[in-house]
């Protein structure tokens, strides 16, 4: 098939979304530092960027934040305690975005606040993340073929979409349910 190639790298997604964060801030934005907190970027600049992300790249971002949705399936006060996140919060917050290792955080990070830190990687990594879970394979194994715009079925040449980020987001927020209450 034509134009066929392995999915892009996350350093390829990153630049891609950090071009859409230019465009639409006209400002030169660096990938690391929180686009709200550190770099000024306005949430209606935030929601015009993730609108064209999700263009670019064929799909739909979560829109429950991940840490409240998992805050609400466990025993109460184990990640969240007057609405700031616990000590395990962080922990959870730094497991599932790790490129905020590097970013210094407030002690008394509320979770209202999450969206104020994340970065052009945070976006890129949901991004990444939609690619990497693609599941649409041939009889023979053969995964779902990147073509520059979006997936394509490796025989048929048909597009595929990637799972929606809800999907993605429950799958994780199952995921953790069972390995926190297991602690």
């Amino acid at each position: 098939m034509e134009g066929q190639s392995a999915s892009p790298s996350f350093d390829e997604i990153a630049n891609q979304v950090l071009e859409i964060f230019n465009g639409v801030t006209r400002e030169q934005l660096r990938r690391d530092l929180p686009l709200i907190a550190e770099q000024g970027v306005d949430s209606l600049d935030m929601t015009e960027a993730a609108f064209d992300i999700e263009d670019r790249f064929g799909l739909e971002l979560p829109e429950r934040e991940p840490l409240m949705e998992l805050s609400k399936r466990l025993p109460s006060d184990s990640i969240v305690k007057d609405q700031i996140l616990t000590a395990r919060g962080k922990e959870l917050l730094l497991e599932r975005m790790p490129e905020l290792r590097g970013v210094t955080l407030p002690d008394d990070l509320r979770i209202y606040d999450l969206a104020r830190y994340w970065t052009v990687d945070t976006f890129a990594r949901l991004v990444f993340d939609s690619f990497t879970s693609m599941e649409h394979k041939d009889a023979t194994g053969v995964a779902a073929l990147w073509v520059g715009h979006g997936f394509v079925h490796p025989v048929s040449g048909e597009p595929v979409a990637p799972p929606h980020g809800e999907e993605l987001l429950n799958r994780w927020l199952e995921q953790k349910v069972t390995e926190e209450l297991d602690r």
